[in-house]
């Protein structure tokens, strides 16, 4: 995954819970949760070698309606060079629609990372 991102020119990012488990991880997922853009799909399709199922996916890929949720990702650091996820509060709101323990983990995420960060900035939440 990590290539994934420099060659679709940062249109893919970790998305929803699979994003979550590196910023505030509350809920596990055994999916992974990937944005993608519309564009860069046969490019991801050959690097993935992704096939369509209709049921038991272990890959969510959701093709935003415009390219706002690749802006101010979390960008992968550390050995493994991970792929950047959306920015938290994009995180969020996708868990807010997930379903599933989506609000769950959205109110997990709110809590421990967009509250505190929030204080630190003087805004009283």
């Amino acid at each position: 995954m990590a290539s994934l991102e420099s060659r679709t020119a940062g249109l893919a990012a970790y998305a929803a819970y699979s994003a979550a488990d590196f910023q505030g991880p509350h809920v596990r997922q055994a999916k992974t949760w990937l944005y993608v853009g519309e564009a860069e799909m046969p490019l991801f399709e050959e690097i993935v070698e992704a096939q369509p199922v209709d049921s038991g996916e272990n890959l969510v890929v959701l093709n935003p309606t415009d390219d706002g949720v690749f802006n101010l990702r979390d960008a992968g650091t550390g050995p493994d060079r991970r792929m950047s996820c959306t920015n938290v509060v994009q995180t969020y709101v996708d868990l807010c629609h997930a379903g599933g323990r989506g609000e769950e983990a959205a109110e997990a995420l709110l809590n421990r990372r967009l509250k505190p960060e929030w204080s630190r900035h003087g805004l009283n939440v």
